[in-house]
């Protein structure tokens, strides 16, 4: 029995990293390769957040709602990206998953640092539950998403709202998200931090400008 069990996480880790791998390729396929795709409608709003205002843009796809909805942070370091550098990504959801996408460009560090970038995307969440109808949306089908440091945003942007009382999250799609901000002194990053395009000396560097006290 334990040898069935222990064959059986084996397998399962193995297809959890397969998938992994796909979903890096894939993304990575659409971002910078891929054509931009057509969706039903493509609009660019202006939303509080606290005392500033911030940009959504929000693609809706073919068909008749309401939608489920994806709020989506893109990555970049929490310092740079915005809605026009994840455009395609933010398409090829739409129109894959059925859902509308509302794409938030949060305030960037280092002129705003940690917890603005954040604020921001959950601002945008509830803006968006809070005007879902308006979206042709389902707010109780509503979940967060992002690559990278958008990862990282929408993961902390769960356990605000769970901290907060809402809105109600039903998933999270987060690309190799920047999960752990603690320390950098890993496995992973001691045997990938060189080599690999993405550096550990880059990562710790994006991660500095982000938060108040590195």
């Amino acid at each position: 029995m334990q040898r069935i069990v222990r064959n059986t996480v084996a397998v399962s880790i193995i297809i959890a990293a397969v998938v992994f791998l796909n979903g890096c390729i894939l993304f990575r396929t659409v971002a910078i390769i891929g054509q931009a795709e057509k969706v039903a409608k493509v609009e660019n709003l202006k939303i509080p957040s606290g005392d500033a205002a911030i940009r959504v843009r929000i693609f809706t796809p073919v068909g008749n709602g309401p939608f489920p909805i994806l709020v989506y942070s893109h990555g970049g370091g929490w310092s740079k990206g915005d809605v026009y550098t994840h455009d395609k990504v933010c398409r090829y959801l739409s129109n894959k998953v059925g859902c509308i996408v509302v794409s938030v460009d949060y305030r960037k560090a280092p002129k705003y640092k940690f917890p603005i970038p954040l604020e921001d995307a959950y601002a945008a969440l509830k803006w968006t539950v809070s005007h879902a109808a308006q979206l042709s949306g389902d707010p109780t089908r509503v979940a967060v998403g992002g690559d990278s440091a958008g990862g990282n945003i929408s993961a902390a942007v769960c356990l605000m709202a769970k901290e907060r009382g809402g809105p109600q999250i039903v998933y999270q799609l987060l690309a190799y998200p920047a999960t752990d901000l603690s320390s950098l002194d890993t496995e992973s990053y001691r045997k990938y931090g060189t080599g690999h395009g993405l550096t550990k000396a880059r990562v710790e560097m994006r991660r500095d400008l982000y938060l108040r006290t590195p």
